[in-house]
């Protein structure tokens, strides 16, 4: 279980993992659903940013993608696996 620290942590990496990809490949961030926020959309991915050991999580994209036609559903991994 991960502490209240360590979330803050995963959150703020990830927002940083998100400007960076924003700033690479463009699209815009936080782009809403009636099944929830994605975390980036450009011109051809839905893409979920995601810590390795939280892949599972990131799978939520396959039910944001058909909201958006003609792009394919991405999980972005970052970082390192540790149990």
């Amino acid at each position: 279980m991960r502490s209240r620290q360590g979330n803050l942590v995963t959150i703020t990496t990830v927002m940083r993992v998100q400007r960076t990809l924003q700033a690479r490949e463009g699209g815009e961030p936080l782009v809403a659903t009636p099944a929830g926020f994605v975390d980036l959309v450009t011109a051809h991915d839905v893409v979920e940013i995601r810590q390795v050991s939280d892949w599972q999580s990131g799978l939520k994209v396959l039910v944001y993608a058909p909201y958006f036609p003609g792009r394919k559903p991405r999980l972005h991994l970052f970082g390192g696996y540790t149990n």
